[in-house]
């Protein structure tokens, strides 16, 4: 069971279809609007914007509070890789 799976094909399927009636940078920038509308209203101000560490900390705690086992194998100022471990 792909848990979870209905929450981000959703995500998957609005870039997609964004993309096919905008291309790929126009998707890109509203997709980086729309999560970024999303996450401010998840986390509010308690993180700083380009805060890498600070924002795989939050998003590791919250995720946690619901059940969900993530990691982070890759933590830069510019990326950040997010991987869904397991569901507890």
């Amino acid at each position: 069971m792909n848990y979870n799976s209905a929450f981000f094909g959703l995500f998957e399927n609005v870039f997609l279809l964004l993309k096919d009636e905008f291309g790929e940078k126009k998707a890109l920038e509203l997709f980086s609007a729309l999560m970024s509308k999303g996450l401010s209203k998840s986390y509010g101000n308690n993180f700083t914007k380009g805060d890498s560490k600070a924002f795989e900390q939050l998003v590791k705690e919250r995720d946690a509070f619901v059940g969900l086992k993530v990691d982070f194998p890759l933590v830069t100022e510019n990326k950040l890789i997010y991987c869904f471990v397991s569901f507890r």
